[in-house]
């Protein structure tokens, strides 16, 4: 950590966005945050899917959207907060399994890639 980013300010960054009820609703857990970088997990949750085990576009979306955020944030000045003003995902295949790990990447711009845990259905 950089002494402008120190380990308890990304814990304070990490409360705040879980703070939000629409990231208690997804159920969403920070496996990994630093400055730029974040990996979150959302379950895949009944509710949030189109066919048992496969997540609808939506909460893929909102993962994507809170993991960009979230990255970014971190590198801002003190004082300043972020927020998506334009966003696009190409989805190329169902999100499958029992948790989505969301990771981004953030510049001027964010770069995400999604992975899903296998798992098998009944």
């Amino acid at each position: 950590m950089t002494a402008s980013h120190p380990p308890n300010s990304l814990a304070r960054h990490q409360q705040l966005v879980l703070a939000m009820p629409m990231a208690q609703t997804l159920g969403l857990r920070f496996t990994r945050i630093e400055p730029g970088q974040v990996e979150l997990e959302i379950p895949v949750a009944q509710p949030f899917t189109f066919r048992p085990g496969q997540l609808q576009a939506t909460p893929v979306f909102a993962a994507a959207d809170f993991a960009a955020v979230s990255a970014a944030g971190p590198l801002l000045p003190p004082g300043w907060a972020n927020a998506t003003i334009d966003a696009t995902i190409k989805l190329v295949g169902p999100a499958r399994g029992r948790m989505l790990r969301r990771g981004a990447g953030s510049s001027m711009r964010a770069h995400c890639s999604l992975s899903a845990r296998p798992t098998s259905l009944p």
